[in-house]
């Protein structure tokens, strides 16, 4: 799924957004049990369906369900899936980290895991470091890509020429004096050397906040950690002495490292909540995020991943109410979906947390713009 395709879910509203939710199985043995669990859940969106929609609706997205989940491939190897369906727009997305069943029929798609799901789509870089070459892969998610430029892959032409016998030959019959000590020196400032050409390159692919996986001998990747413009973006730095792993093999060693890092770097979030917090620039409470998504206030949504709360609303949507009153007697299933939508249209951001992870606060925390 790409940035577009997001926007098109973001953007859908209607009368009728189905969203099926599904945990799948990596195991050959549980996906038949899978796919037993899809057409239950199929069955009761079709219940939904037939219950509080017309008989033309019923008929027109219970086609459009028969259809799309009749293409739904359980052999890849895929922790979850998520199935949605409008009247334009009919879409699958394999998940690759654990989800929880649910479905819903609404005037919106669910967001949450798609959300989860763009958190982790980072495009990152690797840099794969021997003291003769250097090679760099564009990196997104567990897809990983090799440059070919006039830059990379790049090889240490200098080495290769001062450890040729005959050239360092000559500079000792030149010095008469070069001691194994002194040659040796010469051959590390050769190295270090490389390694800063490497990285001044770095400019060229590096954003501010784009991150850097460094992998090699423990020696190149040592020294390049030294001498780089880029510690702030080296995310990771893993000692490797086989310089020769297949793109694939590759990919299996970083990703599961650099999306660990990623989960990681969520607790810094709560730190800079907890300190908004005091400044008197974030809440917590999910009447007053409410409202503040409303008011396009909210510029970072922390909320745990499975949270959801029923409400009410008024005619107009400004409130949200706990429990049915005479003004407020429009039921909404998951008040948490409407939330994060109202934040991504006003160009706020959604970070989804850990379950528990905002126990203290609620299991929702809004950083305000103002």
């Amino acid at each position: 799924m790409n940035q577009q395709q997001f926007e098109a879910l973001l953007h859908e509203e209607g009368e009728v957004c189905i969203s099926i939710i599904l945990p799948t199985s990596r195991f050959l043995p549980e996906r038949r049990t899978k796919q037993l669990q899809l057409e239950r859940a199929v069955d009761r969106v079709k219940h939904k369906l037939h219950q509080h929609y017309t008989r033309e609706q019923y008929v027109h997205f219970t086609k459009k369900l028969t259809e799309i989940t009749s293409s739904i491939d359980f052999n890849l190897n895929k922790d979850g899936i998520g199935i949605f369906v409008s009247s334009r727009i009919e879409q699958v997305i394999y998940f690759d980290f654990p989800v929880r069943e649910k479905e819903q029929v609404a005037e919106f798609f669910s967001l949450r895991e798609l959300i989860h799901y763009f958190n982790l789509q980072v495009e990152y870089y690797l840099l794969e470091l021997d003291e003769k070459h250097a090679r760099l892969f564009r990196g997104m998610r567990d897809y990983l890509e090799e440059i070919n430029d006039s830059d990379f892959p790049r090889i240490n032409d200098d080495l290769f020429e001062y450890s040729s016998p005959t050239k360092r030959s000559l500079i000792r019959d030149l010095s008469n004096v070069m001691t194994l000590e002194e040659d040796q020196s010469v051959l590390e400032e050769v190295k270090k050397d490389f390694l800063i050409d490497v990285d001044d390159l770095m400019e060229l692919y590096l954003q501010e906040d784009t991150p850097l996986v460094v992998m090699g001998t423990e020696r190149e990747v040592s020294y390049y950690k030294e001498i780089s413009n880029y510690t702030e973006n080296i995310a990771l730095a893993i000692p490797d002495n086989n310089t020769e792993h297949s793109v694939v093999e590759l990919s299996k060693l970083v990703w599961p490292q650099l999306k660990l890092h990623l989960q990681n770097k969520k607790d810094a979030l709560i730190n800079d909540f907890e300190e908004k917090r005091r400044m008197g620039l974030a809440i917590s409470g999910i009447q007053d995020i409410w409202i503040a998504a409303k008011e396009g206030r909210g510029a970072k949504l922390l909320v745990e991943k499975d949270f959801s709360f029923s409400g009410f609303v008024n005619k107009d949507r400004l409130l949200l109410y706990l429990s049915e009153t005479e003004n407020a007697n429009q039921y909404i299933p998951d008040a948490i979906d409407e939330i994060i939508k109202n934040i991504l249209i006003n160009k706020g951001m959604v970070k989804i947390m850990e379950n528990d992870a905002l126990k203290p606060f609620g299991r929702m925390a809004l950083i305000l713009r103002f």
